[in-house]
Order: structure tokens, then C-alpha cells, then sequence
């Protein structure tokens, strides 16, 4: 939990920038890396059938360019 709450309150701040006019072209890859740095975070406390489940539970990544 508090691997996500960190991540939550690195990305809530580019969220309200976002939301009160902030060009975001430019804030969504910030989000994404940090999004993308905690998911490792994640895996790495997990267990190995904790891991399989949460690979499960996200499916297929999504490639919004296709």
C-alpha cells in the first residue's frame, strides 16, 4: 500500500496541472514513467504466484498507436 500512496502522491500534482490547463502532450509521459518505475516496485515485493496473478489480473498491455 505504501508503494502505492508514494506513486499517488508524485501524480496527483501533474494531475491538477493537467485539469487546470496544463498541456498534457507533455504530462502524460511523466505519469507513465513514474506509473511504469512503482509497477516494478510492485513486482518486486510480490510473491512468485502473487507476480503470475498480477500479470493475470493486467491482461494484455495496451498499444494505443496500433
Amino acid at each position: 500500500m505504501g508503494v502505492v500512496q508514494e506513486m499517488q502522491k508524485k501524480i496527483e500534482p501533474m494531475i491538477k496541472e493537467a485539469r487546470s490547463g496544463g498541456n498534457p502532450e507533455e504530462i502524460r509521459p511523466k505519469v507513465m514513467k513514474i506509473r511504469k518505475e512503482h509497477e516494478a516496485k510492485i513486482e518486486a515485493i510480490l510473491t512468485d504466484a502473487q507476480k503470475t496473478q498480477w500479470k493475470e489480473m493486467l491482461g494484455k498491455p495496451l498499444d494505443l498507436r496500433e
